[in-house]
């Protein structure tokens, strides 16, 4: 089945078209193609960076752009794991929100990086001991060869 965007107005396939459920008015098919819909938001979020940036906080979080920054200030502008401080609050490299995957509930403010290490260990305690251990007895270890 075909259809046109009517925004590139290209023919395209219908699963290059999102399919939604509007409370509104009656299921269907987008009017733009994927593509095209994929690049006006990109396109609004760079204009309207604030507004992007609290709606996403508020969708995924649960919190203001207000309380974000309170959080981060009230642990010194440093990921709480690393201490590495934040140079900047959006972007790449910028703070992210560690939340709990089971109960939705914020931990704090965390570097990328950290926030994915915990991920990788999917939020284990005990896998975390285990792989500080792990470091703990290799690093003796390498130290003690180097000084022989």
């Amino acid at each position: 089945m075909l259809k046109v965007c009517t925004k590139c107005k290209e023919e395209k396939l219908i699963s290059e078209f999102s399919f939604k459920r509007p409370t509104n008015r009656k299921p269907g098919y987008q009017c733009r193609c994927k593509t095209c819909c994929a690049k006006d938001t990109k396109d609004w979020n760079e204009k309207n960076k604030e507004t992007a940036r609290e709606r996403y906080l508020q969708r995924q979080y649960g919190i203001s752009e207000n309380e974000f920054l309170s959080r981060l200030l009230h642990q010194n502008n440093s990921c709480l794991i690393c201490n590495k401080e934040f140079s900047k609050t959006w972007g790449p490299n910028a703070p992210v929100v560690d939340h709990c995957h089971t109960k939705g509930h914020i931990r704090g403010i965390l570097c990328n990086a950290c926030n994915r290490g915990l991920g990788y260990y999917h939020d284990n305690p005990d896998i975390l001991r285990n792989a500080a251990n792990y470091l703990e007895e290799n690093y003796h270890s390498i130290h003690e060869k180097r000084k022989t």
